[in-house]
């Protein structure tokens, strides 16, 4: 007896020695996919992850769960993410570093459930796990989004364990309240990690009683399933109520709308499903083989989670990033699907040549399709988030004293590189009003580009308006810039001139920005005997940019081929002195100013002009404009900080 138990004690370790080198092996190559994918898709970001990492920057310097100051709104729908990555910040890592460490870790767990589903101790055992990992590493979306710096991989992850530790429940005639409050802690996490993230634990519950039928200890087993994530989405109203005095996040305002159009741009979203045939195939085939088998109710089970999750993606919309992030989860729920049918595909003895084979053809199709989907082509080509971080630099640096109220339509990298305390996102995830006040036709443009409101936006005075992406432009394509420019907003060219600003790194970029020319933070200062003009404002002339020089203090450069210029400024009558605050040899010249600012009948006549002190007549009466233009001689240049006009004498008309 002893040396029989001996025997079996030998080969049960031995096994499980197998079983964790296949796993480990298994894991280790779906793991070397996704670091090939994530390097090729390294330079994604989306804008809207800065937004989280915004969230997260000014929770750790004590500025609460905020987006700006002065307006306390839950512009993020992943509160888990954004803790995590304030986490791991507060532990050292960079922001960014500390999002794509959790993206890695996310899809690291989403792997790891799968392999672990499907331990062996033998290669055909192992080989369903070995593929599913591998098949899950492959997807476009899911190693674009490892990178991403959104929820999607997290939310993979924590959903890839819910689900492995659920499959017992619907096999075992009465599983423990041990046994089944496992899933549901992560089905609890699942909530925190998506504002939608419920629907996961809705659905979980309605697959049990799809898998085990309608009966008592189902009911029992979902409601013990359920209570965590309960008590968890419950906390988080609470905390919504009493932080920002809603029930649901400012991005659900912002975003959701239940109309036709929608529902069909859902349906578009989801037939970009083809592209995941090699996928899709062996999961819906699932379906059949399992119907006369043990393992049909975890088909079950997963078919409704599924089911819930493509039916609620359709409903809102779909998704406006590139690679498809909606797809993560569903995708995930397909590889689990297809994994059991290929365990159910195995033979149970003779060779596994032809299984590997159709595994191989599977997999190189379902890596055809990522190569040529064009939302994935899409990630890779976009890059433009790293310009909001030139622009992003810039201001930080050239407007550090003054911190100016900027306005964007990209509410995310400008933004969190800018580090400006008061933002305005004229898109309205990030502003309670607009998100409460949509148009009369939100739910038929662009998911979550369709609010606005010029006006509003105005009245709130900023002193910088980016319209567009972070190269910024002269024309508005959004609502809120659009009705800015508009005949009723006639006071905003009066109010904004546009700014080039050159930014060099990381990325080389000219960015328009419209700046506020006459007072708040960043305009021109008056007082009753000087007029201080700030450098960045002289760019009349298209060709003139402002940039940071040596000091990190912003103006605009000079050139032979291009001179700066400054048009119709407003000036009280007097004699005036005007000098130019800067580096190199500079030459002021002051003209009087006849007509509207680019009017067709504008002239100027020159009143002064001089290399060093100018000194010009404006005569009595009224206020009165004029043009300064700066000019140098010098090859290499030379660079305006700011030009500063002084009343001498009385003041009085020709004193």
């Amino acid at each position: 007896m002893l040396p029989a138990l001996r025997s079996n004690a030998w080969n049960g370790a031995r096994n499980g020695e197998h079983t964790l080198r296949l796993s480990a092996i298994s894991f280790a190559c779906a793991m070397a996919a996704v670091a090939a994918g994530a390097w090729h898709y390294r330079h994604f970001m989306a804008d809207d992850a800065f937004i989280s990492l915004r969230y997260a920057e000014r929770l750790l310097h004590g500025q609460g769960l905020t987006w700006s100051n002065g307006d306390v709104v839950e512009g993020y729908s992943n509160l888990l993410w954004v803790l995590g990555c304030a986490l791991l910040g507060k532990l050292g890592l960079d922001l960014i570093s500390a999002a794509r460490v959790l993206g890695v870790l996310g899809t690291a767990l989403a792997i790891a459930a799968i392999v672990w589903v499907h331990r062996a101790g033998t290669l055909r055992g192992a080989l369903p796990g070995f593929a599913g990992g591998i098949a899950l590493a492959l997807c476009g979306p899911v190693v674009v989004w490892t990178v991403g710096g959104l929820e999607q991989p997290l939310l993979a992850g924590l959903l890839a364990w819910a689900i492995a530790l659920s499959f017992p429940l619907l096999h075992e005639a009465r599983p423990g309240w041990g046994r089944i409050v496992q899933p549901g802690f992560f089905f609890a996490l699942v909530v925190l990690t998506r504002a939608d993230g419920a629907l996961f634990t809705m659905a979980a519950c309605l697959g049990i009683v799809a898998a085990r039928g309608a009966n008592r200890e189902s009911l029992r087993i979902a409601i013990l399933l359920a209570l965590l994530p309960f008590l968890f989405f419950a906390a988080q109203v609470a905390f919504r109520q009493a932080y920002y005095h809603e029930w649901l996040p400012n991005s659900a305002f912002a975003k959701v709308a239940w109309t036709g159009t929608r529902m069909w741009s859902g349906v578009k979203y989801l037939a970009g499903g083809v592209f995941f045939i090699g996928v899709l195939v062996p999961a819906l085939l699932a379906f059949r083989d399992a119907k006369d088998n043990p393992r049909r109710s975890e088909v079950r089970f997963l078919g409704v989670i599924l089911a819930v999750w493509l039916a609620y993606v359709t409903a809102v919309g779909g998704d406006i990033f590139p690679a498809r992030r909606h797809w993560v989860p569903a995708l995930l729920v397909l590889v689990f699907l297809a994994s059991i049918g290929l365990s159910l595909w195995i033979p149970p003895k003779g060779r596994l040549r032809s299984t590997v084979a159709l595994c191989a053809v599977v997999l190189v199709l379902l890596l055809a399709g990522q190569v040529i989907d064009p939302e994935n082509v899409r990630a890779y080509e976009e890059r433009w988030e790293w310009e909001g971080e030139s622009l992003g630099v810039v201001l930080a640096t050239g407007f550090a004293a003054q911190n100016p109220i900027l306005a964007v339509d990209p509410a995310g990298c400008v933004p969190y590189f800018s580090h400006l305390p008061v933002c305005i996102d004229m898109l309205g995830i990030n502003d309670h009003y607009l998100a409460h006040h949509p148009p009369r036709d939100f739910g038929n443009g662009p998911l979550g580009h369709e609010l606005g409101n010029g006006s509003y936006v105005l009245s709130r005075k900023p002193d910088l308006i980016l319209f567009g992406t972070p190269a910024g432009g002269m024309r508005p394509g959004l609502r809120s810039g659009v009705e800015m420019v508009s005949d009723s907003s006639a006071h905003f060219y009066p109010t904004f001139r546009p700014v080039t600003f050159e930014c060099d790194r990381p990325v080389p970029v000219n960015s328009i920005v419209w700046v506020r020319a006459e007072g708040g933070a960043v305009g021109i200062q008056r007082s009753t005997d000087r007029i201080r003009i700030p450098g960045y404002l002289f760019t009349a002339n298209t060709s003139s940019r402002a940039r940071l020089d040596e000091e990190g203090r912003l103006g605009v450069g000079v050139s032979p081929e291009g001179p700066a210029g400054y048009s119709n400024l407003s000036i009280p009558p007097g004699t005036w002195v005007a000098r130019a605050d800067g580096s190199g040899d500079i030459l002021v010249r002051v003209w009087k100013t006849e007509g509207s600012l680019g009017g067709a009948n504008m002239s100027m006549d020159m009143l002064a002009a001089g290399s060093e002190k100018v000194t010009f007549v404006v005569p009595g009466g009224a206020m009165d404009e004029v043009s300064i233009t700066l000019h140098t001689a010098a090859a290499d240049g030379a660079r305006v900080r700011e030009v500063i006009l002084e009343r001498v004498g009385s003041g009085s008309a020709g004193g």
